[in-house]
């Protein structure tokens, strides 16, 4: 298993300060979630036509790969218009992602809007899916459902990956909030998608009931999450892909700087693969 860092992270650094501490930290990917100012992927210069041969040459010169793209695509929503565009924004980064050599790209289902019922949301998500696969298909890449917003739990992403019924359909395990809100350690979520999972985040937390969502992030290795058992189930299933460091410096600026919090997750993430091999 390879490791990645998301660009959540680092919301500061420029394309070649992130490409740089990759290679620097060595790492084997770099999961793009924004970089700077840009939240918009197909934005990035360096993704541009008369760029993108360069960046890719650069990036496999160093020994990096792009392992996922995060869209901000998301389909609970009741209104079609307003999923249209988010398909419209999942399509560009299917096109991306093929320009780039990403296998993946990430969306969200996101919410269970409380007037509404629980299965008419997941089907609403797993048919806008259904019709992104074949796309997908045409580009080689694979649509990843997170586990994430209100769809951490392994049933409701179980249920959305089967209306999907598309081999270019997956699942992204964040494994964090499964854990954190719904008490899965782990086990639910591999019995349930092992077979579709393609790329894992890991970050760390403690509860913390003096927060917004009652718990706070922490150095990896420094909070109560289950990593090593994380780690043991992937094994056992498997999983040869990326084990992906989503530091959200973006979205909670009082954590950690990038500088301090990356180091800790390559050590701490190469010593518990050590003991695990």
């Amino acid at each position: 298993m390879n490791l990645s860092f998301s660009t959540l992270g680092c919301p500061a650094w420029t394309f070649d300060q992130i490409v740089e501490a990759a290679h620097w930290f060595g790492l084997e990917g770099v999961e793009f979630r924004g970089v700077g100012e840009e939240m918009d992927l197909t934005r990035l210069p360096e993704f541009s036509d008369a760029r993108v041969a360069a960046t890719r040459d650069r990036l496999a010169s160093l020994g990096l790969s792009i392992p996922n793209l995060g869209a901000s695509a998301r389909f609970h929503d009741a209104d079609l218009s307003t999923r249209e565009k988010n398909a419209e924004e999942a399509r560009a980064y299917i096109r991306l992602a093929q320009k780039v050599g990403a296998p993946c790209v990430r969306v969200f289902g996101d919410k269970f809007p409380s007037e509404e019922e629980r299965q008419a949301v997941i089907e609403r998500v797993g048919l806008a899916l259904r019709g992104l696969a074949p796309y997908a298909a045409d580009h080689g890449v694979k649509v990843l459902l997170e586990t994430h917003g209100d769809f951490y739990a392994a049933p409701d992403v179980k249920a959305v990956v089967e209306i999907a019924d598309h081999p270019n359909v997956g699942v992204l395990w964040d494994t964090h909030h499964p854990y954190r809100f719904g008490g899965d350690t782990g086990e639910e979520t591999v019995r349930l998608l092992g077979p579709h999972i393609a790329h894992a985040h890991f970050k760390d937390s403690i509860p913390d009931p003096t927060h917004a969502w009652g718990y706070r992030y922490v150095h990896f290795g420094e909070g109560d999450a289950p990593q090593e058992n994380f780690l043991k189930l992937l094994k056992g299933m498997g999983y040869k892909g990326f084990l992906s460091f989503e530091h959200e410096k973006r979205w909670h600026p009082e954590i950690p700087d990038p500088e301090e919090a990356l180091p800790v997750f390559v050590e701490r993430m190469r010593h518990l693969l050590e003991v695990r091999s």
